[in-house]
């Protein structure tokens, strides 16, 4: 979806996305964003949004010493 015209080149090997570039981009990572899979101990639909936030939710519990921190590994 986003090509060669959607960027602005500074230098020889630097570039931006220009503002059509970054509205393409930011909604088509807001639709995978949205995309859900089945949760294998949830048992449910979820998205790759909550996935994230339940990654934080792991995160803050080991930096306060609760539980030691485990990864997610996709399944699918």
């Amino acid at each position: 979806m986003i090509r060669l015209e959607h960027f602005e080149y500074v230098e020889e090997n630097i570039c931006f996305l220009n503002d059509t570039g970054r509205k393409i981009f930011i909604t088509e990572f807001g639709n995978s964003m949205r995309t859900t899979i089945k949760h294998r101990k949830l048992n449910r639909q979820k998205s790759y949004r909550f996935l994230i936030r339940l990654e934080c939710y792991k995160l803050i519990k080991h930096l306060i010493g609760d539980e030691d921190y485990k990864a997610l590994k996709a399944w699918w």
